[in-house]
This record gives C-alpha cells, sequence and structure tokens, in this order.
C-alpha cells in the first residue's frame, strides 16, 4: 500500500530563465497610500529592524502592565477543585482558598 504524494517537488528554472522571471517592471501606485508593511514594494526601511524593537518593547510593556492588573484583580468565588498556576502570583489566592498550601504541598 503506498501513499500517492501529496504535492509535486519542488523544480527551480534554469539559471537564463530565472533573469526574465520575475513579474515584469513595477507598475505605478499610488504614492500616498500608506501601509504598515511598506507598500507595494517592500524594500525593508533603513531602520526596520529598531522599529521591530520598539513594537516588541511597546508588546511588551502594554503584556505587562495587563499581568499585574490581572493579577491585583483575580478573585475566585469558588475554589478550584484542584491548584491552577496562576494562584501561585495571584494576590488573592490564599484569602480565598485557605486549604491552597496543604493542596500545593500535596502536589
Amino acid at each position: 500500500f503506498a501513499l500517492p504524494a501529496l504535492r509535486a517537488p519542488l523544480v527551480t528554472a534554469p539559471a537564463a530563465l530565472r533573469s526574465v522571471m520575475g513579474g515584469g517592471p513595477q507598475i505605478p501606485y499610488p504614492k500616498w497610500v500608506w501601509t504598515p508593511v511598506g507598500g507595494w514594494y517592500n524594500n525593508y526601511p533603513k531602520n526596520y529592524q529598531r522599529n521591530g524593537l520598539i513594537m516588541a518593547a511597546g508588546w511588551f510593556a502594554a503584556v505587562t502592565a495587563i499581568f499585574q492588573l490581572s493579577i491585583r484583580c483575580e478573585r475566585r468565588a469558588v475554589a478550584p477543585h484542584r491548584p491552577i498556576p496562576s494562584q501561585r502570583w495571584c494576590k488573592y489566592a490564599h484569602v480565598d482558598d485557605p486549604t491552597l498550601k496543604a493542596r500545593w504541598d500535596a502536589m
């Protein structure tokens, strides 16, 4: 029993054809349109790495702030039947579930 090939093997064009392939010349496009990915013909901007690091730092700061808010506000009206990881750093976990320390030690 043999399974059929799921996709055709990758075939590259000969070197002579590779120079003419590529879709032809760039077509005119509206210069006033801004896109977050760099436009129609994206040649990496000079500072794309710096901008990426700035965005990563911004995301990290936002996620950290949301996580800190979650830690301060998390409350449980009914204790879970088994310990869950967020109870390790939750501010009110020991108040909401007095048996928590014993259950963590039993695990």
